[in-house]
């Protein structure tokens, strides 16, 4: 699990910089890190997207973004989660991407996912869970012998490994710092054009 904080160092300085804009400066300070932390998930799903082609919807689910108030200041992008089944995944052939095939996952006939293993299939897995209610999961499935049963699901990454640890924090520091302070320059400019 990793945790990134977005926040703004010296406010007494900054609010000494404000001057008569004193009593909005929380304000100011806390959309310019929201705006920030939302900018900093993006960079980060794309970055990892670079690597590994992750559908955006189930990275997200993945990097939890808890948004800064006026009394925080503070956001916090954290990221956890277990590993994706390979359903959540694009799929590429021969390097090229098959735009819409991951998602659909309706064909029933086996494929080769390693050489000299067991071809894997696509099914449908109905369940019910505790309080009885019926549900159902479609995913990328190999059966663990010749028998019909049992059978393993397979599974990807989770959005901490895609992440990396410093690959990606790392490389988007700068822009981070970048995107704060213009971002606190845009809402400081807003709130002068409206006095």
């Amino acid at each position: 699990m990793e945790t990134l904080d977005i926040q703004i160092m010296n406010l007494d300085e900054l609010e000494r910089r404000l001057g008569k804009l004193a009593p909005q400066a929380r304000k100011i300070m806390r959309m310019a890190v929201n705006d920030t932390a939302g900018k900093a998930r993006t960079e980060m799903r794309r970055k990892a997207q670079e690597t590994y082609v992750v559908k955006t919807g189930k990275f997200n689910k993945g990097l939890t973004l808890s948004k800064a108030t006026n009394a925080t200041l503070t956001a916090t992008l954290h990221s956890n989660g277990k590993n994706l089944p390979l359903s959540y995944f694009e799929i590429r052939k021969n390097g090229k991407r098959m735009t819409g095939k991951g998602h659909q996952l309706t064909s029933t006939s086996p494929v080769p996912v390693r050489k000299n293993e067991n071809k894997s299939f696509v099914t449908k897995v109905d369940w019910k869970n505790k309080k009885g209610e019926a549900g159902a999961h479609r995913g990328l499935f190999y059966r663990l012998g010749k028998k019909r049963y049992p059978i393993m699901q397979i599974y990807g990454l989770s959005v901490p490994v895609m992440l990396g640890g410093k690959r990606v924090y790392g490389q988007l520091e700068p822009v981070i710092q970048s995107t704060l302070y213009d971002r606190l320059q845009h809402h400081i400019d807003y709130v002068l054009g409206r006095l």
